[in-house]
């Protein structure tokens, strides 16, 4: 755990809140934890913290200390302080003569070439890459900035001076939670987190608390779990998948496949279990009896595999490089979506008529279902494991071998967010404002995202003579 999360108190909490509310006092910390330059200054800003929350300035600096040996941020607990004071401290967006653009943040300024006739969204992906604008806030790779409407061209603004939105992106981290090997699966539901593990168990985690509620076990390593309401389901390179009840921990259901089961879906209220296995097969099942109700065939492993049990869908991805739609009544195929390489993981959101797949090759593609067209290619450096939909932003989360957890927009492709991490990230798992990821370091983390809307104003002003 982040040592300064732990001093992090209801109390503490209470008086930072107090203290940014008082613009004179954020200003003075500002001065201090930012030299001339804008360089962010992390030890000025933990005597900053300390003032704050009215530690013992020993206790600050041996937390300091702790969180740099240990590699961790100190960044969730001063993250309210720099967020609330952003709201006072955002000047509006310039455009001089249609030349330059000039953002103003914290008093200090940042000129962006305007070449051309260039939109909103590309000018400020051109400020994302500055990193004068990242020192000054210190957010280096905590924030993305967004403006809308990101496809209006600057060129075309004549005289008029147009208002827009700046969102700015964030997280914290709410728990953290270890196995004795490697988290290969995690599922959010209902203020609890369920992990899978290398060590053969499964658990679930109270998120208030920390409390490990249920246990778990298979003979071999678990690699999918899934967790909805009082059930859970899992699946084991054992080659069986379970659904257990989480309240005694008791074994509901138990079917089988020829190879490793590398994924599970369950939806309790259809009663429908799905299982995908190294037999290159894909299984829907009575998630009570246990019953087979159909089988789906791949040329290859079947590494992921999603329920729409609304539109009656179901979606699988496999090693043979394709994603498949099928009908979740008939099993016939309904649609299928390429890569070029293995796809690792799947998503749906059957509202926007979306679906994701996440391959080897470092890429996510969003999908129209209805047109069967690619809309956006989403890019990682190193290959992504899985994806996670949060319907009410519009956003899908993506974890990936580069040691992070992305945030992007499916509407327009655009990214909103990373979330670095200590390793790569083999599982994500979202409900509501709560992110989740599988760690190879054998942690869970859960995150909540937040987000901020400021105001910009974009203005030409005349060229000079």
């Amino acid at each position: 755990m982040d040592p300064l999360n732990s001093v992090m108190s209801v109390h503490h909490r209470r008086k930072l809140l107090q203290c940014v509310e008082q613009s004179m006092q954020v200003a003075e910390y500002f001065a201090e934890i930012f030299d001339a330059s804008g360089s962010f200054q992390m030890e000025a800003c933990v005597t900053v913290l300390a003032r704050v929350l009215q530690l013992d300035p020993e206790e600050a600096q041996k937390a300091w200390a702790d969180s740099q040996r240990k590699g961790l941020a100190f960044w969730p607990a001063f993250q309210s302080l720099l967020e609330m004071s952003l709201r006072d401290n955002v000047s509006p967006i310039l455009v001089e003569g249609h030349r330059d653009v000039v953002v103003s943040l914290l008093g200090r300024s940042v000129t962006v070439p305007l070449v051309g006739d260039v939109t909103v969204e590309e000018l400020l992906g051109s400020v994302r890459e500055t990193t004068n604008i990242e020192g000054v806030l210190g957010l280096r790779d905590r924030r993305t900035w967004e403006v809308y409407p990101a496809e209006r061209r600057l060129s075309s603004l004549g005289d008029a001076e147009m208002s827009l939105e700046i969102t700015v992106y964030g997280s914290h981290k709410v728990i953290e939670v270890a196995h004795d090997e490697r988290i290969l699966g995690v599922s959010l539901n209902g203020g609890r987190l369920a992990t899978a593990s290398g060590d053969r168990t499964a658990c679930v985690w109270d998120l208030t608390t920390g409390e490990k509620i249920a246990l778990v076990r298979h003979r071999r390593a678990i690699y999918g779990v899934v967790l909805d309401g009082d059930r859970l389901a899992t699946g084991s390179v054992d080659g069986t998948a379970c659904v257990w009840e989480v309240s005694t921990s008791n074994k509901i259901a138990q079917v089988t496949h020829e190879g490793a089961i590398y994924n599970v879906a369950l939806d309790a209220q259809y009663e429908r279990l799905g299982t995908a296995s190294r037999d290159t097969t894909a299984a829907i099942w009575n998630a009570v009896t246990g019953q087979l109700l159909m089988k789906v065939y791949h040329d290859d492993i079947v590494h992921g595999i999603v329920l729409d049990c609304e539109r009656d869908q179901f979606a699988t991805s496999s090693r043979d490089s394709s994603c498949v739609l099928w009908n979740l009544t008939t099993g016939r195929q309904v649609a299928m979506f390429p890569h070029a390489k293995t796809i690792l993981g799947v998503a749906v959101e059957s509202q926007a008529h979306r679906l994701f797949s996440a391959s080897s090759a470092g890429t996510v593609k969003v999908w129209n279902t209805e047109t069967r067209q690619e809309v956006h290619e989403l890019q990682h450096q190193d290959w992504v494991y899985g994806a996670a939909v949060q319907p009410h932003t519009q956003c899908l989360f993506t974890a990936s071998d580069d040691n992070k957890v992305t945030m992007w927009s499916y509407d327009s492709g655009a990214k909103r967010m990373e979330i670095p991490l200590p390793s790569a990230a083999f599982a994500v798992s979202c409900e509501g404002d709560l992110v989740a990821a599988a760690l190879k370091t054998g942690v869970a983390a859960v995150w909540e995202v937040s987000m901020q809307t400021l105001p910009a104003t974009v203005r030409p002003t005349q060229s000079p003579a």
